[in-house]
């Protein structure tokens, strides 16, 4: 592999990129990199190859993991970050499971051999922070209610724990009600869908502030 380009787009949290190829009779690789050293195919952490014989192989980081598929032109590719679990889809069907952890930033990366290789139709794309936002003003990785009073706004994070693992959130305020934390599943904007949640309870907060000075 020789030609090489790589993209000025990156992930920094989960997400995907996808692409792809106008013919199935050129050898090139193509998928995602911590860093872009040369143009060499070792220097991609997760690729697929796309052989000139028509065969789909998954390379990482210059080691083999082998034969998944056949492709033709037009076929579409997706390697893509879920909670530190990389994945490998062909027309939308997942064909290879990375069981190596990926160091982010990630890049789009390419390694090309056969003159006339092509790699077409690339898009980078991060999962957003936030999704289903109802009564909430959402901005980067912060959130503010803007409906009437009542447990009546939501939204939750674009990501997922699927093993051991931890949120942390802060906020501006201690005047307002409001409640936070770790949920299976996204039922409802109610407090009662959240499975474990936090309070911050700003009369409690006052009294106790109260109460130690009363103790001083």
């Amino acid at each position: 592999m020789g030609r090489r380009a790589s993209s000025t787009a990156n992930l920094t949290v989960d997400g995907y990129a996808t692409f792809t190829t106008a013919e199935a009779n050129t050898d090139k690789m193509a998928g995602l990199g911590h860093g872009d050293t040369d143009q060499g195919f070792p220097d991609i952490d997760f690729a697929f190859y796309l052989t000139s014989v028509g065969t789909v192989i998954i390379y990482e980081g210059g080691v083999c993991r082998g034969e998944v598929s056949s492709y033709i032109a037009g076929d579409s590719f997706r390697v893509q970050t879920v909670g530190s679990v990389v994945s490998y889809l062909q027309n939308g069907e997942v064909v290879y499971t990375s069981s190596l952890t990926p160091t982010l930033p990630l890049l789009f990366d390419t390694s090309l051999y056969s003159t006339n290789a092509s790699i077409q139709a690339v898009a980078v794309t991060e999962t957003p922070f936030w999704n289903n936002a109802i009564g909430i003003s959402v901005l980067s990785n912060s959130l503010t209610k803007t409906a009437a009073n009542g447990w009546n706004g939501r939204c939750i994070h674009g990501q997922s724990i699927a093993v051991d693992g931890y949120a942390t959130f802060t906020t501006a305020e201690a005047n307002t009600d409001k409640m936070a934390g770790l949920s299976h599943g996204d039922t409802d904007q109610g407090f009662a869908d959240i499975d474990f949640r936090l309070l911050p309870d700003e009369r409690w907060h006052r009294d106790h502030l109260r109460r130690r000075r009363l103790s001083r």
